[in-house]
């Protein structure tokens, strides 16, 4: 009888150190992807960042004429002195290199023959007049002068954190999600004596 109680006591002490490893390990895997993916994320709003405050920059004293060259929701180009800059999608050019069905390309054109690109799994942009009212007429953007710029970019793991079987054995897979958003007012373009 004890050394049945032994194989017991001894099994059950197993099993809990089983689950506290396996969840020891998910939480492991799951930080590291939330890292990656912060990175990630970080690399394309430090590009974004140090470009959308650079429109209509011009490096002599000289007033740029219309600055923004094409606005719409997926793409912005935009005039700076050192040559155009464009931001653009694709979503039909699917990442490859991962799992993830969702993400597609963020392309970032700097005019000069560098064409960078980023997985993403949403990217917007909205137009603002100086009143803060959204500019539905995006013709009407290029002469103003009083712009802000919205943009909202999405990031996806490439590989899922956990999956489930759900019905008709179809797999549900869960992506660790990152998202940021800010409003751009470049000082360039919104100076007030222009």
């Amino acid at each position: 009888m004890g050394i049945i109680t032994s194989f017991v006591v001894g099994g059950l002490m197993l099993l809990s150190i089983l689950a506290y490893n396996m969840q020891l390990s998910s939480s492991t895997q799951e930080t590291t992807i939330s890292a990656i993916n912060q990175q990630r994320l970080n690399d394309i709003v430090e590009v974004i960042s140090f470009d959308l405050k650079r429109v209509g920059y011009n490096n002599t004293t000289s007033f740029m004429d219309d600055p923004i060259i094409t606005a719409e929701p997926d793409e912005i180009e935009f005039k700076t002195s050192e040559g155009n800059i464009t931001w653009y999608t694709v979503e039909d050019d699917k990442v490859t290199t991962t799992t993830n069905p969702n993400d597609f390309y963020l392309y970032r054109d700097d005019g000069n023959g560098t064409i960078t690109k980023y997985p993403v799994t949403h990217f917007k942009l909205m137009y603002y007049d100086k009143d803060n009212n959204v500019v539905n007429d995006i013709s009407t953007l290029f002469q103003q002068r009083d712009v802000s710029i919205e943009v909202e970019v999405m990031v996806e793991s490439g590989e899922p954190m956990n999956s489930r079987f759900v019905s008709g054995g179809d797999v549900n897979n869960t992506y660790h999600r990152t998202v940021w958003k800010r409003t751009f007012s470049p000082n360039n373009i919104n100076k007030p004596w222009y």
